[in-house]
């Protein structure tokens, strides 16, 4: 990750509750992408939903971006 999106990027560590078939169809995905991570999917997911729903922060829109390319990795 670049020395400018290590200072944008501080993670904090989320518990959530999903259904196992939820659960099942990450998994399966993520076994089938290697080059994915639970946490950008997690990060875009979140990021999309916001923008979808009137988040006009730009720091979501780069974080929906970075996490899609895998910038975060």
């Amino acid at each position: 990750m670049g020395e400018c999106l290590a200072n944008l990027f501080k993670p904090i560590q989320l518990q959530v509750e999903i259904s196992e078939d939820l659960h099942n169809a990450l998994q399966s995905y993520l076994e089938s992408n290697p080059g994915c991570s639970q946490t950008r999917v997690f990060s875009a997911a979140t990021a999309l939903f916001l923008m979808q729903n009137g988040a006009s922060d730009r720091s979501v829109n780069r974080t929906y971006i970075d996490a899609l390319f895998g910038y975060e990795d």
